[in-house]
């Protein structure tokens, strides 16, 4: 599918034109026989690898205000009386939509968990245990209002006050706590920010994100060990230099703050076959935005280059002596890209 854009849409309805039938009659075919073949397997004498439905661990969906919708918990509802996943993962539990932080015109924070307890309530109604992301900023909360994300915006600086965002972390987590108990919590993931080597989703500098992370971890620990948080370097692993890697955790041993799960998200987009502007219209037929072609990341034509990501992350941990983490696939897709002209075919489902 690697040029895919070499297809002529305005020849597209006259393809199909000609498998249409003018008549309006759509016969059904008969089934007048089938062959039933039987085979009998002695398991006390076979040799195999017993199968991991790992892929049941994790679903996800967009932001957590969404969750609150009634089509949406009818979907997932639907969805875990027949496939019965463990855990769900989404954006924005810290979003505006969410109401979760705001401030008196003292400066004071104020707390409130009526939309949190209501979209937690549900998700453990119907057998799913939440995986937080923890982000992105309350607003009131942002250092830097003018850097936001998605069409409701997302706030994506750091923290005006590490204390007043610690401090913001700690009441979360605690009122979770005094919900549902210590014991469950604990059985929780939680994802610190998302993709923050990507500038739209993190406005900081690295050394602000390695101390973001610091201040988060040792607040979440400091009220249980065993509630288990996850970083990497750099979620999306073909954008991370080997460089960021080893200065992120070198940084997390030097301060005592070694995640306790790698997250990473996958999208099949391979810098590395990146083509020139004349290449695209050598390449192209079509007249095209040459705009839309600039902020596109080619998908990469290897079949097995989710294999071979994932391999190279192994690698990678491996070299830090980290190898014993286990790594979470928290989001991926055909594309990332909402404009991407492939994400309404029947290749991307």
């Amino acid at each position: 599918m690697a040029n895919y854009l070499s297809f002529n849409p305005s020849n597209a309805l006259g393809i199909l034109h000609q498998y249409l039938r003018s008549d309006g009659s759509f016969p059904v075919e008969e089934v007048y026989s089938f062959e039933t073949k039987r085979h009998q397997v002695d398991l006390d004498d076979a040799h195999g690898t017993p199968i991991r439905h790992t892929w049941k661990n994790l679903m996800t969906i967009g932001k957590a205000k969404e969750g609150l919708y009634a089509d949406v918990q009818e979907q997932l509802r639907y969805v875990q009386e027949r496939i019965s996943f463990r855990y769900l993962r989404f954006h924005g539990i810290f979003d505006d939509d969410m109401m979760v932080y705001g401030e008196d015109p003292a400066g004071n924070p104020q707390f409130n968990f009526r939309y949190v307890d209501q979209w937690f309530d549900f998700l453990l109604s119907i057998g799913l245990k939440p995986f937080v992301e923890l982000g992105f900023m309350p607003s009131d909360l942002a250092s830097d209002k003018s850097k936001t994300v998605f069409y409701n915006p997302s706030y994506t600086s750091p923290p005006k006050s590490l204390d007043k965002w610690c401090e913001w972390v700690d009441g979360f987590l605690r009122h979770c706590i005094n919900r549902y108990g210590i014991k469950e919590v604990e059985n929780w993931k939680f994802e610190f920010w998302n993709e923050p080597e990507v500038y739209v989703f993190w406005s900081g500098t690295e050394a602000e994100y390695r101390e973001f992370y610091r201040c988060t971890y040792e607040t979440i620990k400091g009220i249980s060990t065993r509630l288990q948080v996850g970083a990497s370097a750099g979620t999306i692993p073909q954008l991370t230099s080997v460089a960021s890697r080893d200065v992120f955790f070198s940084f997390c041993r030097n301060h005592q703050c070694l995640p306790d799960f790698i997250p990473v998200h996958f999208y099949p987009h391979d810098p590395g076959e990146a083509r020139t502007e004349q290449e695209w219209i050598d390449l192209l037929p079509l007249q095209f935005d040459p705009n839309l072609i600039k902020e596109f990341i080619p998908i990469s034509s290897d079949p097995d280059f989710l294999k071979r990501i994932l391999a190279e992350e192994k690698e990678g941990l491996s070299a830090q002596n980290l190898s014993h983490l286990d790594l979470y696939l928290t989001e991926w897709n055909a594309t990332a890209c909402h404009r991407e002209l492939t994400n309404d075919t029947l290749q991307a489902c």
